[in-house]
């Protein structure tokens, strides 16, 4: 989704809404970390409070750890100039890109312990482990790492996620794809 089209989107929903409004920024729309922060300063002439910040790669693949904690550290100084305490929830797309089974994996999980804590240097607020529902493998994250984890709700139950150290469920596109299944199937009954 073109940046434009994300901070229209963003007034759009701040005209209806008093919450605090954080978006989903991406891998920085910039393969540099001039274009990195150029894009970081259009979003703070809006209303974000926050944005998740992805590792994972257009073209695939995930960056490596010091390249993203330079990106993650390059926002933080254009974000703390202008807006400080605007939230960086520092995303890997680790667990997205492996098969679940993989999930539980010592090596993977020994990496996504590396990414955290090199993020959390680099000054991001939180990590979000998108694809992970693994409730062992996140408490085991939730007990390495001192970054606040975020995950992306899955059918598991929420209580299991607060029990495992989770702080921040989002729901992506869950409710959506449910409200499609059930628009789906009440008109596949009357079909």
């Amino acid at each position: 989704m073109p940046l434009a089209f994300v901070i229209a989107n963003l007034s759009r929903i701040d005209r209806v809404s008093s919450l605090p409004l954080t978006v989903d920024l991406e891998g920085g729309y910039g393969g540099t970390l001039g274009e990195l922060e150029a894009a970081f300063g259009h979003l703070l002439t809006t209303c974000a409070a926050g944005c998740n910040l992805e590792d994972g790669m257009p073209a695939g693949g995930i960056r490596s750890i010091e390249d993203q904690a330079g990106r993650i550290g390059a926002a933080r100084k254009v974000v703390d100039a202008a807006a400080p305490g605007f939230f960086i929830n520092a995303r890997t797309d680790m667990f997205l890109r492996s098969p679940s089974e993989r999930h539980a994996d010592e090596e993977l999980v020994s990496q996504a312990i590396e990414r955290a804590r090199a993020y959390q240097q680099a000054c991001a607020d939180g990590y979000f482990v998108p694809g992970l529902t693994d409730l062992l493998v996140l408490r085991t994250l939730a007990q390495a790492v001192e970054l606040p984890i975020n995950v992306m709700a899955g059918d598991e139950a929420i209580v299991g996620y607060i029990q495992a150290g989770v702080a921040r469920i989002s729901f992506g596109p869950l409710m959506y794809l449910k409200a499609n299944d059930a628009v789906s199937s009440f008109a596949a009954e009357r079909l």
